[in-house]
C-alpha cells in the first residue's frame, strides 16, 4: 500500500466506496458507518481526511489545458431551525418563502470530465452578522476568480451564465487575462460603431441569407464590438425561422481565440456542471444533510465531491453511467472493486487524498 506523510490512500478510496455503496438521499452518515461495520468516529475521520483539494488538483492540471465553469447550486430543505447560510427564496409554485442555500461552485472541465475545485456561499444580508459586510453574487463570483488565480490555476476559457456578467467581472477577467464564454442577455446593450445596440438591433439589418444554417443547432451568425471597454465577439443563435425573423436570439459573448462555431460548441459543455449537480442531489446524497451548520455543510459537500471524482472515473474505466456504476458497485464487494479498478488509485489518490490532514476540522463537524 503508498502511504503518503501517514496517509493510506486506498484505505481512504475504500472508504469512499463505502460511501457510495450505501448513500441515499434519507440515509445519515451514523447508518452508513454501521452498515460499514465501522465507529461513527472512525467514519468521520475518513471522511475528514478526504477533502477534495484544490492545491493538489492545480499540480495535476497544471500541464494540461482545461476550463473552468463557474455556477450556483440552489438547494432547499425546510428545515425547523434556520441559521446560515440558509436564504429565503420565492417558490413561485407554492407561492411562499422557503430555506435555500445558495452554493456557487467552480468545476474544471477536463476531456468531458468534472472536477470541483471550489465552493463559497452567498448569504442574504439579513442572517450576516453586524460586522460582516453584505456581498453580491456577481461578488462573491469575483472573489473565488481572484482567489483561483492565487492558487495558480492558468484555465484555458472561463464558462458561466449570464447571470454573472457585468462590467466589474468583465474588468477583473481582463486583468486575470483569461478569456471568457458567456450567455449574453438579448436585452443587454453593447457598442457598435459609437451607438449603443442590443443584439436584435444589431442584427436588424443582416439579411436572413447571411446567417449560417448548422444542423441540429440551426441559424447562426456573430459580430465584433464593444462590451465593458473590451472588443468582444457577440455569437447569435435561433433555431426555427421565425424566430430568426423577428430576431428572437440566444446570444454568446465570446473573448477568446476561438473562432464562433468552436466558441458555442464550447459553451454547450456547461451544461456538464448541471449533469453533476443532477448527479450529486439524485444519488450522491447531497440532500441528506440533517444539520444546518455552516462548517458541517461544508464538509458534507466536500466528501460528495470527491465521492463524485471516484464515481465519475469508475464510470468511464467501466463505459457505463454513473447510475449503473452504483449498481456495480453495490452488487460487488470491496476486494472485488480493489482488484479490478487497482490502476485508477495511482491518479485518484492524488486527487482526493490531501498530502496532510485536516486537523483544524473538528470530528463534530462531521456528524
Amino acid at each position: 500500500m503508498v502511504r503518503e506523510k501517514g496517509v493510506n490512500s486506498v484505505t481512504h478510496i475504500n472508504t469512499l466506496l463505502v460511501y457510495l455503496k450505501y448513500c441515499e438521499r434519507t440515509v445519515s452518515k451514523h447508518h452508513i458507518a454501521k452498515l460499514a461495520q465501522l465507529s461513527p468516529k472512525k467514519f468521520a475521520k475518513k471522511l475528514s481526511e478526504i477533502q477534495n483539494n484544490p492545491e493538489m488538483l492545480m499540480s495535476f492540471f497544471s500541464p494540461r489545458s482545461y476550463r473552468i465553469i463557474l455556477d450556483y447550486v440552489l438547494i432547499s430543505r425546510e428545515m425547523k431551525v434556520i441559521n446560515r447560510p440558509f436564504n429565503y427564496l420565492v417558490n413561485h409554485h407554492e407561492k411562499r418563502l422557503i430555506p435555500t442555500q445558495n452554493l456557487l461552485v467552480a468545476v474544471i472541465e477536463f476531456e468531458g470530465r468534472c472536477f470541483p475545485i471550489s465552493m463559497a456561499w452567498w448569504i442574504q444580508e439579513c442572517f450576516l452578522d453586524d460586522d460582516e459586510i453584505h456581498q453580491k453574487q456577481t461578488e462573491v463570483s469575483e472573489k473565488m476568480l481572484e482567489k483561483l488565480h492565487q492558487m495558480g490555476f492558468q484555465p484555458e476559457v472561463i464558462l458561466f451564465d449570464g447571470a454573472f456578467l457585468n462590467a466589474s467581472m468583465m474588468g477583473i477577467l481582463k486583468e486575470l487575462n483569461w478569456p471568457v464564454i458567456c450567455r449574453f442577455p438579448k436585452n443587454r446593450n453593447c457598442f457598435n460603431l459609437g451607438e449603443k445596440q442590443n443584439p436584435k438591433k444589431l442584427f436588424s439589418e443582416r439579411p436572413n441569407g447571411l446567417f449560417y444554417f448548422y444542423k441540429k443547432v440551426g441559424y447562426m451568425s456573430h459580430k465584433r464590438c464593444v462590451y465593458a471597454s473590451q472588443n468582444v465577439e457577440i455569437i447569435v443563435n435561433c433555431n426555427t425561422k421565425e424566430k430568426l425573423n423577428t430576431r428572437d436570439f440566444y446570444c454568446i459573448l465570446n473573448t477568446s481565440e476561438l473562432s464562433y462555431t468552436e466558441a458555442f460548441r464550447a459553451y454547450k459543455n456547461r451544461s456538464k456542471i448541471e449533469h453533476m449537480f443532477k448527479i450529486l442531489k439524485s444519488y450522491l446524497g447531497m440532500l441528506g444533510f440533517f444539520r444546518h451548520h455552516q462548517d458541517y455543510l461544508e464538509c458534507h459537500y466536500r466528501s460528495c465531491f470527491s465521492a463524485f471524482i471516484l464515481l465519475q472515473s469508475m464510470a468511464q474505466e467501466l463505459n457505463l453511467t454513473m447510475p449503473k456504476t452504483l449498481l456495480f458497485i453495490r452488487k460487488h464487494s470491496l476486494e472485488e472493486l480493489n482488484q479490478r479498478l487497482s490502476t485508477l488509485w495511482c491518479d485518484l489518490k492524488q486527487i482526493v487524498v490531501g498530502t496532510t490532514f485536516q486537523k483544524t476540522q473538528s470530528l463534530k463537524h462531521i456528524l
